[in-house]
């Protein structure tokens, strides 16, 4: 796993311009999502926040649904980013990929907090941002790094997006890993407690 790994951030570094454009369009989907957020608590956004936060931390909540919930979005996002990598010309989906992931990420912020004080924030901020952002970062790499390969027309980047689909997918086991952890043995004892 080290030769992908390692080749996978040699690749980050020669695609900082279409890292910055992801990047720049993620903060854009934040800002859209904290001035569209009392909108967002209309929809279904609401809902599945309260839904998470009651089976992150009530003793009721089902962790292992959650989980899978959560395993479901990764997998899905993944999915639509490696189908994506197969022409320069659908970089601009994963693009606004990147921009709705990030106006996401600000109306569920504002709903945590909006509708679960303190306790919605520390949850937001150790379990859905922390994940969010790994897992944001790892896909809008992969998909710099293979709009790079396909722009140079390199003959590499047929071989190269299966390896860097792991490392992608690494990372966002690893998001959730941390976000289980975070859930299990953090916030459920400290909520049962106070």
């Amino acid at each position: 796993m080290k030769k992908p790994f390692s080749t996978y951030l040699g690749f980050i570094k020669q695609s900082k311009i279409f890292l910055i454009a992801f990047g720049a369009l993620y903060l854009v989907g934040i800002i859209l999502g904290v001035f569209f957020s009392p909108i967002a608590q209309k929809f279904v956004l609401g809902e599945s926040v309260v839904n998470f936060y009651f089976n992150a931390l009530s003793k009721n909540g089902r962790i292992f649904s959650l989980i899978f919930s959560v395993v479901l979005s990764d997998v899905f996002f993944l999915l639509l980013f490696y189908l994506c990598s197969f022409t320069v010309y659908t970089v601009a989906i994963d693009l606004a990929l990147v921009l709705y992931r990030g106006y996401i990420v600000a109306g569920v912020s504002f709903l945590f907090i909006k509708i679960f004080g303190i306790s919605g924030a520390f949850l937001y901020v150790l379990c859905v941002l922390i994940h969010n952002v790994i897992v944001t970062l790892s896909l809008s790499a992969f998909a710099s790094i293979m709009a790079k390969l396909l722009k140079s027309r390199a003959k590499k980047a047929k071989d190269m997006r299966n390896d860097l689909i792991i490392v992608s997918t690494a990372a966002a086991l690893s998001a959730i890993i941390i976000e289980i952890f975070l859930l299990v043995f953090v916030l459920r004892p400290l909520n049962s407690t106070f």
